[in-house]
């Protein structure tokens, strides 16, 4: 059952990414005012549209924040959503936690004391399945990552690490706080904000291989509409996966090629079948950068298959194999216009 939310305010870090630039704007359209931590001039050309007010600062200065923590008592604000954050495939573990580990932790720090004053009501927190880790074969159904599974192991993987740190920190925080654990994004380039998928699909155009592993491959508006319905109907306390389709990434590929010959009939097509590099060459490729890092080269060939029933049935989160479709044409209609 739909929550009513009364007062309509809300604040959104990360509100320029890739993410953040569509829940915004769903904000807006459900009549919500967003106020919108913008970091640059920069940012502000992309999320004015969609914000009531725009708020400049960086959460890694401490007299910043301090300036944040004042406007959102100022302003009475009860609704946070936080979506700052990388996907960092580089084994540069302190780069990694700064953006990832430090902003999560002085957003608790500036939120807490709005919280104890009783303004703040509700954080909704952007993770990663990657926090979850993967697993090293093709999984079966009943063993598809969900809230209650995860095959985490520490020192495997800098971006696995540094996401599991941050969401602990939430989980550890006592901010009413509701967690949520996109998939692996798909979706078109907006205002210069893109995703890793996006390259892989210029890569398959261009005829590479890829690699043999397997994810839930989802749809960015799906996951900024989940963001949405856990704002309103997210139970405090509780983590929800939004997921995709769960296909290999040959398979995706392929969906690709296809898409692309029906939608973009006159587009260069690769002359080559989809193929994908086996383990062991792709780890030496890795190891010496070509066509991916080792971090890459070790996740693309490990799984991250979801199940999202739990967000399905508490949060009434929808995602379908259109979707997933809409969102490869719109990012194929960017590549070959």
């Amino acid at each position: 059952m739909k929550r009513q939310v009364r007062d309509r305010n809300v604040f959104v870090a990360g509100s320029a990414g890739f993410i953040g630039q569509r829940v915004c704007r769903m904000l807006r359209d459900q009549g919500y005012r967003v106020h919108a931590l913008i970091f640059s001039d920069f940012e502000w050309e992309r999320v004015d549209r969609y914000a009531e007010k725009c708020v400049k600062g960086d959460l890694l200065l401490f007299s910043d924040n301090d300036s944040i923590q004042r406007y959102l008592r100022r302003e009475k604000i009860p609704y946070v959503i936080f979506m700052v954050g990388s996907v960092d495939y580089r084994q540069d573990y302190d780069s990694s936690r700064r953006v990832n580990i430090d902003t999560a932790r002085a957003m608790i720090d500036l939120c807490m004391p709005i919280y104890r004053t009783g303004i703040l009501k509700r954080m909704v927190f952007l993770g990663s399945v990657a926090s979850r880790g993967f697993i090293n074969r093709e999984p079966s159904e009943d063993e598809w990552i969900n809230e209650k599974r995860s095959y985490y192991h520490r020192g495997l993987s800098v971006y696995c690490d540094v996401k599991y740190e941050a969401e602990e920190l939430v989980r550890n925080s006592g901010l009413p706080a509701v967690i949520v654990e996109p998939g692996s994004l798909v979706g078109g380039e907006l205002n210069g904000a893109t995703t890793t998928n996006a390259k892989l699909i210029r890569r398959i155009m261009k005829g590479m291989p890829v690699l043999c592993g397997g994810a839930s491959y989802t749809s960015v508006e799906a996951v900024a509409r989940g963001i949405l319905l856990a704002l309103e109907n997210g139970t405090i306390g509780e983590t929800y996966l939004l997921g995709g389709v769960n296909i290999k990434m040959k398979e995706f590929a392929q969906m690709v090629r296809n898409i692309a010959s029906s939608h973009f009939p006159h587009a260069r097509k690769p002359a080559i079948p989809v193929m994908a590099i086996h383990e062991s060459i792709a780890s030496v490729l890795g190891s010496m950068n070509i066509m991916v890092s080792s971090q890459q080269a070790l996740l693309g060939n490990a799984f991250h298959y979801i199940d999202w029933r739990k967000a399905e049935s508490e949060l009434g989160y929808v995602h379908s194999i259109s979707d997933l479709e809409r969102e490869i044409e719109y990012t194929l209609r960017g590549i070959l216009k």
